[in-house]
């Protein structure tokens, strides 16, 4: 009963509070699609976070350790944002909910984040419905039903390249995750923008790492400065996400 009466405060919040986020939506929804091009760019982002890790366990600078201490992980954290924005051409500084995470590990449910305003209410409704979705049916669906919840909502096209950046982060975290676990995608999915998203199995630590990540991601946009805006700067933001996550966080 208190999470119905919670949800329905939200909405109620989001229809009253939210009216500079969303206009009216006359466009052809036919034309309108889901951008995966930086989910399907994410090697470059494993490559950099991939790479700093092995030069340092390489050299003996770094011993990678569930008990690392915080000056070990400060250490990759930032040799990571160097590479990050060497790589995508981008100013990259910790938000305020680079600090939290940093700081309040074990403290990542959407509720906390919502409480701190590090996400707002429009946020909290469209991620917590993808999170219950992936416990219910499956990744998969999941995916699709975010998609249409994107699509045919009606959203700002900034609120819209917000969600797509989340769901391009959860997608690429997902995978990270599972490859470090060594388990494999079953097929890939072709979508009907033309992109590809793989069907991945996920669990239930995994995708509640992954949903964190992606958090991090919608909370950032707009407050990084990027020389192009586009799919490189929303790579600097996953990529950077995806670095505190595996350093500070429990993931």
């Amino acid at each position: 009963m208190k999470t119905i009466k919670l949800r329905l405060s939200l909405i109620v919040a989001v229809i009253m509070q939210s009216c500079s986020s969303i206009i009216p939506f006359e466009r052809d929804l036919s034309e309108r699609k889901i951008d995966y091009t930086l989910y399907n760019s994410r090697e470059n982002i494993f490559t950099v976070i991939g790479a700093n890790k092995v030069n340092n366990i390489k050299t003996g600078s770094l011993q990678l350790s569930l008990n690392a201490n915080n000056s070990d992980k400060d250490y990759l954290f930032k040799q990571d944002l160097i590479s990050i924005e060497e790589k995508f051409n981008v100013n990259l500084e910790l938000t305020e909910f680079d600090m939290y995470q940093i700081k309040n590990s074990g403290n990542l449910s959407l509720e906390n984040y919502l409480k701190e305003g590090l996400i707002n209410e429009i946020d909290y409704l469209f991620i917590s419905e993808f999170q219950q979705d992936i416990g219910y049916y499956g990744l998969d669906d999941a995916i699709e039903n975010i998609e249409k919840r994107i699509l045919t909502s009606s959203l700002s096209e900034e609120n819209i390249n917000r969600y797509t950046l989340f769901l391009n982060t959860f997608l690429i975290a997902n995978e990270y995750y599972l490859v470090k676990q060594i388990q494999k995608t079953s097929s890939i999915k072709k979508t009907s923008e033309g992109g590809t998203v793989a069907k991945m199995e996920v669990s239930k630590e995994g995708a509640a790492c992954a949903v964190s990540i992606a958090a991090n991601a919608v909370s950032t946009y707009g407050l990084t400065s990027c020389f192009i805006p586009g799919p490189n700067c929303w790579g600097a933001i996953a990529g950077k996400a995806l670095s505190l996550a595996g350093i500070y966080l429990s993931c």
